[in-house]
């Protein structure tokens, strides 16, 4: 048994005795329901507190189903890296110069004429643009993966197990990717570094002019 099924394995088992739990939950509830008007002092609390030591557990056991979820789907896409809308716009923009304002003129149009929005004052998401983009052939997909996610920056985040974590990563070209949960989410610009002065044509942090040297 890998990892991947062990994950799978332990959620299921979680999951059963998570539903388990429930039934016996339910039961010591209904005791101590049918039992307020009947029974008193200790023999009272004794069932109430049977019944709070299955909402404890229960609230145990749905935090390690939580858990064994976030796990497999960690391991089931590991390697699996998605890149979203948001950060295929991003890469447009910043890096092919189209024109975002216009693009998002033209789906609204479109949508428009093809009865999917009855409005033209309306907000187009990402998801939009990109898909609009992809249908009338306008981007290869294939080259923005490649150029975004070249195959060693893919081994690169597999390695560091970051997928699940925010990560910066700067491309060749100087663009950096923000990574998360298995997907590209963010393309971020090339960094521009302040203008420095060297040391000894700066005096109280501003810019001096250079003495003469005396020959």
């Amino acid at each position: 048994m890998n990892k991947l099924e062990f994950a799978k394995w332990s959620m299921n088992e979680t999951e059963k005795k998570r539903a388990e739990l429930v039934e016996k939950y339910r039961e010591a509830e209904d005791k101590y329901i049918e039992a307020k008007d009947k029974l008193e002092g200790k023999e009272l609390a004794f069932l109430r507190n049977n019944m709070l030591e299955f909402t404890s557990e229960l609230r145990e056991t749905k935090k390690d189903v939580k858990d064994w979820r976030r796990e497999y789907v960690r391991l089931k896409n590991k390697g699996d890296i998605k890149i979203t809308h948001h950060a295929i716009i991003q890469y447009l923009d910043r890096k092919k110069h189209f024109d975002i304002p216009k693009l998002k003129k033209d789906v609204i149009e479109k949508l428009f004429e093809e009865g999917k929005i009855k409005s033209k004052e309306v907000k187009v998401e990402d998801s939009a643009i990109s898909r609009y983009l992809k249908k009338e052939g306008l981007i290869d997909m294939e080259e923005i993966e490649n150029y975004l996610l070249p195959e060693d920056l893919k081994r690169q985040i597999i390695e560091e197990e970051s997928i699940g974590v925010d990560k910066t990563y700067t491309l060749k070209c100087g663009f950096r990717i923000i990574t998360t949960g298995g997907r590209v989410v963010t393309v971020l610009p090339k960094k521009k570094g302040p203008i420095r002065f060297p040391k000894s044509t700066r005096k109280n942090g501003r810019r001096r002019k250079l003495k003469k040297m005396k020959l």
